[in-house]
């Protein structure tokens, strides 16, 4: 039997020309890391992550943010932009999901939020 990979997301969202990083907490598993990593790109660049409806609740939650207006429900649309996604491993090791190809764009933004240190 394979051993479970975990890892969380690091997820920075762009909502009305503002980023907001957060850890969302949800653990993703697998018997791999592909396996983990794929599920992470497809619930948050195609799945239920995708969607304004949950997108902008979870800004509000792990941001302290709020960008609607005390019980206002958040209508489906994609108006929230995925900035980067990156999966971050029980053992501490990070991988960037999405987008391919931008490590030290993503790094730098990380940085800037205070989700990482770089030096």
């Amino acid at each position: 039997m394979s051993a479970v990979v975990a890892a969380t997301a690091r997820v920075v969202l762009r909502y009305e020309g503002v980023e907001h990083g957060f850890d969302y907490p949800h653990r993703f598993e697998d018997d791999s890391v592909s396996g983990v990593e794929s599920g992470m790109h497809f619930q948050w660049v195609e799945g239920n992550y995708a969607c304004d409806c949950n997108r902008i609740p979870f800004i509000e939650q792990y941001c302290g943010v709020d960008l609607t207006g005390e019980d206002t429900e958040v209508e489906c649309g994609y108006s929230v932009d995925l900035v980067s996604l990156t999966a971050v491993y029980d053992d501490g090791a990070e991988h960037l999901v999405y987008p391919e190809g931008a490590h030290v764009e993503t790094t730098q933004r990380l940085a800037a939020l205070g989700l990482v240190r770089v030096g």
